[in-house]
């Protein structure tokens, strides 16, 4: 079993989640990575879509796994838990990742296990890039709209 976890929303750092989970002491920073698949913008966290080859791909961080209780804790929190895994809303799988020295790790991956019909696909791959992306947008047109142009 991998002691590795491959996670790309708001469990990443940056998040407040990220800080509850580092304060929990169960899991320890590694560095970025890549794996293929695609990402889903699903509201306030993504979703991932197991992709064939090496595009496209999904950026998130690495993991070391401290405590064994980990696993079922993020299991718990992702919704991948009960008696028939087709009804979890996230299902954990085995994915290689690349890091950022170009080496490869196995690591632990939840990948929504939902119909990503309707959801619109993330082109970066890169939930917090798109998330700032988002952000900037909104705010863009908040003076014209404050204050109508003078001709």
């Amino acid at each position: 079993m991998p002691d590795r976890i491959f996670i790309y929303g708001p469990f990443m750092g940056g998040y407040d989640l990220a800080e509850e989970l580092k304060n929990y002491q169960f899991i320890k920073y590694v560095g970025p990575g890549i794996t293929p698949g695609t990402l889903y913008d699903l509201g306030s966290y993504p979703g991932a879509v197991a992709a064939a080859g090496m595009s496209p791909c999904v950026f998130g961080e690495v993991y070391e796994i401290i405590s064994d209780e980990s696993l079922p804790m993020l299991d718990e929190g992702q919704g991948a838990v009960g008696d028939d895994p087709k009804l979890y809303q996230f299902q954990r799988d085995l994915v290689r990742v690349t890091l950022r020295d170009g080496s490869t790790t196995e690591a632990w991956m939840f990948f929504y296990n939902m119909s990503v019909a309707g959801h619109s696909p993330i082109p970066s791959g890169n939930f917090k890039q798109h998330k700032l992306e988002e952000k900037k947008l909104s705010r863009r047109g908040f003076f014209s709209r404050l204050f109508p142009k003078i001709e």
